[in-house]
């Protein structure tokens, strides 16, 4: 049995173009005079699937990075900066004055049953705008956390004025050194602050597409502990702390729930993009591989033609973009420029070394001319024997 499988082997000439063609691909990843034998002998197609293979591995390590943000990250450091317990206050605020925040089935979609007159009856305080606002004050007599309702769409000219909100005495406004939440009917912001400072640490923007109709945001403030329904009215001293996590938990959940439509448009319009350029950059260094074999002396000026010049850098490109996301996911910081620097990098290299002026064209890429046979003469037929 195994003599007739050495057999078929040795009769299936497929196999010899298979293995050939497993160690030409991996000649192009190692070695730059593999990437330029493609471009100038091998067949278009191959070519393009492979520069199409490069562009899509070289996104990866960025789209990962953008699947794994949530809404919750903004609050989920080492430091929340009084937000659980701001937070906590608010839903409980909430619930004292039996005001609800539900969401509802829109001409657009989900939108929040919230009325402007309601809200400013419920929560009468103003801050200095004129905006009626929930606030939360904590053991250092300051405001650390305020929460607004915005009947109409949350523009960047309100966000301004809720951003500056701090009076001065020649009737001018000074940024606002607390966390804020903004809420709308179709939408809502929210920005961390560290107290005292006047610029925010993260801000997200969401909307209430993923959350039922008739879901009300009273709901964050009821948990459960120990198989008993835990209220803001009901907790004790004892189950506070375990209370106020869970509570947390739960705005963690809604502001992911809330940012999911947006970290999705995010995601994909980064990628497009990301997509594009890469693929702008293979196009670009084979031009430039092109451009640079145009000299006079030039022994490759009659190989590289304008086409053959961009099969190389197709060819080329798997192998940057196989670094890139080795690099990307070790330096995050360097995912968007790592293939583009690793592609920059081997395409010059390439240039300056195995495209050099001067260099003689290796015998893969075209077959030596044999010499003449001895018997013939230049002038005269073949000498009959």
């Amino acid at each position: 049995m195994s003599k007739d499988k050495r057999k078929n082997k040795k009769n299936n000439p497929n196999a010899g173009k298979v293995k050939a063609a497993i160690g030409f691909f991996f000649k192009t990843l190692f070695k730059n005079e593999g990437a330029i034998e493609g471009g100038v002998k091998k067949p278009w197609y191959p070519a393009v699937i492979i520069g199409l293979i490069a562009v899509l591995v070289s996104v990866i390590p960025m789209f990962v990075q953008r699947a794994r943000v949530n809404g919750r990250d903004f609050i989920n450091g080492q430091y929340n900066y009084g937000f659980d317990v701001a937070s906590e206050k608010f839903v409980a605020a909430l619930e004292d004055k039996n005001f609800s925040l539900i969401v509802k089935d829109g001409d657009s979609g989900k939108t929040l049953d919230v009325k402007l007159e309601d809200w400013d009856a419920a929560f009468t305080e103003t801050d200095a705008r004129g905006f009626h606002r929930f606030k939360h004050i904590n053991n250092d007599n300051a405001i650390d956390f305020e929460a607004y309702f915005i009947p109409n769409k949350i523009t960047n000219e309100v966000l301004g004025h809720i951003g500056s909100n701090i009076p001065n005495e020649d009737g001018t406004f000074s940024a606002r050194k607390s966390s804020f939440l903004v809420f709308s009917p179709t939408e809502m912001v929210v920005s961390l602050y560290k107290p005292g400072t006047t610029s925010a640490v993260s801000s997200i923007r969401g909307d209430y597409a993923l959350f039922d109709s008739g879901y009300d945001f009273r709901s964050i403030g009821k948990v459960t502990i120990n198989g008993a329904e835990v209220t803001s009215k009901t907790y004790t001293a004892e189950n506070y702390g375990k209370y106020r996590e869970l509570v947390f938990e739960n705005w963690k959940t809604f502001f992911d729930k809330s940012y999911y439509n947006n970290k999705v448009t995010m995601l994909w319009s980064t990628t497009g993009i990301l997509l594009g350029v890469n693929a702008a950059i293979i196009v670009f260094m084979g031009l430039m591989v092109f451009l640079l074999t145009r000299g006079k002396q030039n022994n490759w000026k009659g190989i590289i033609t304008f086409w053959n010049a961009q099969k190389t850098s197709y060819w080329a490109s798997l192998a940057p973009a196989i670094l890139s996301v080795a690099l990307g996911f070790l330096m995050s910081s360097f995912a968007q420029i790592a293939f583009v620097l690793l592609m920059g990098m081997r395409s010059m290299w390439m240039v300056m070394r195995q495209l050099a002026p001067t260099n003689p064209i290796p015998p893969t890429i075209v077959e030596p001319v044999k010499k003449e046979s001895k018997i013939f003469n230049a002038k005269s037929k073949p000498v009959k024997n």
